[in-house]
């Protein structure tokens, strides 16, 4: 486990031919020192991986911005052949007085979302959880 400069970044562990990514909350202001998604696949090559599960569980929310970031990554990996998963989402965040639903946001997407790290790593491509 290491820690990165990233304000998004909490920890990054790697498993066999997975990339782990905890997230943690932002700035109070909503600005981050880092473009996630470049830190995110920054990472991936570095490492000489292709598949990664970004966990969520610290997050209270999950805003718009955090969003766009996480497509970026899923279209840098799937232009790749990999996999990114999301595990510990909260099923709906508020961001400003509205109400953000992770999946319908990334809907066309192929982001699955599941429970727990395990679950993420040991699904069936396909299956959510």
């Amino acid at each position: 486990m290491s820690h990165h400069e990233c304000d998004w970044i909490a920890e990054v562990s790697r498993g066999p031919d997975w990339l782990f990514v905890r997230l943690k909350p932002g700035k109070p202001d909503g600005s981050t020192a880092c473009n996630l998604a470049d830190r995110v696949t920054q990472l991936l090559t570095k490492h000489f991986l292709n598949r990664i599960v970004i966990e969520l569980d610290q997050l209270p929310t999950i805003d718009e911005p955090l969003v766009c970031e996480l497509k970026r990554v899923s279209d840098w990996i799937a232009q790749r052949d990999g996999m990114l998963r999301l595990c510990g989402a909260p099923g709906a965040g508020r961001s400003g007085g509205e109400r953000v639903d992770l999946r319908s946001q990334l809907r066309g997407h192929h982001l699955p979302c599941y429970a727990s790290r395990r679950h993420a790593v040991t699904a069936r491509e396909g299956g959510e959880g």
